[in-house]
């Protein structure tokens, strides 16, 4: 089966705060990721990251035309960063 993913978010780039919009899909069988991360407002710019879900470390890890994303499960005291 495949999973739908969508979310919303901000960047923070060069002491800017950009905010986003992402949509994508997960392959339980494979464990692929893909990502599709729209930007709104002054940047309008899409990045397309593809890569892999492991859930023994609960983390996506892969890459996109600048280089690689990690992406990991906060430890639930990063409430404090909301």
């Amino acid at each position: 089966g495949v999973v739908r993913i969508r979310g919303h978010g901000v960047s923070l780039w060069r002491s800017q705060q950009i905010k986003f919009r992402l949509t994508g899909s997960l392959d339980l069988n494979s464990r692929s990721v893909e990502l599709k991360k729209e930007h709104a407002g002054a940047y309008t710019n899409v990045v397309l990251y593809n890569g892999s879900f492991d859930e023994a470390r609960c983390c996506i890890d892969g890459t996109y035309s600048n280089g690689t994303i990690s992406l990991a499960k906060l430890p639930d005291t990063a409430d404090q960063f909301q």
